[in-house]
């Protein structure tokens, strides 16, 4: 937990503050771009769904928790997949990285519990989201931009697969199938 002052009491009070900020920066960046993930996903299923009813994708509602709407998104692209080995497999990857980033961005908005600039600066969450006794995790600064730049790549994969441009990954096994 960040304790004034005996966690950085030798940092420099300009410094401490800039290193906070840019985490608590970081955590912000975090939520909005989570929130543009599932929006993403969120337009892709009411697409897929007016293609199919012939019905406006504006008059389309999507609702359930991230997994339902993961999971159905999943379904309505098997439809289009079962001939297409590579965009079957780059959906499976693509879902699974998003059921991953969902865990820890769900760590990072329910249990949150402080800050440390104690090393490297990191975010502190509550044993109790972890599933482990003990202080919970740690989540560092780098790791965070990780994590952001993670969930901004599979907002960007969810457009992508949709269209046909699929990850290298997925063109690689397509190419070495033939």
């Amino acid at each position: 937990m960040f304790n004034w002052p005996d966690d950085i009491a030798e940092v420099e009070p300009a410094t401490r503050g800039r290193a906070f900020s840019r985490l608590m920066e970081s955590v912000g960046l975090l939520m909005f771009h989570w929130s543009q993930l599932e929006e993403a996903l969120v337009e892709d299923i009411r697409r897929m769904r007016a293609e199919g009813g012939g019905v406006p994708s504006s008059i389309v509602r999507v609702r359930g928790s991230f997994s339902e709407r993961l999971a159905e998104w999943r379904a309505l692209l098997s439809l289009k997949s079962r001939r297409n080995p590579g965009l079957a497999e780059a959906v499976l990857e693509s879902a699974n990285k998003m059921e991953r980033l969902r865990q820890k961005r769900n760590l990072v908005a329910h249990h949150f519990a402080g800050a440390s600039l104690d090393g490297e600066p990191s975010i502190l969450c509550s044993a109790a989201g972890t599933g482990a006794s003990g202080d919970g995790a740690r989540i560092t600064q780098s790791e965070l931009t990780g994590l952001i730049e993670e969930i901004v790549a599979c907002a960007g994969q969810i457009k992508n697969i949709e269209a046909g441009h699929l990850p290298v990954a997925a063109k690689a096994a397509i190419e070495s199938s033939h």
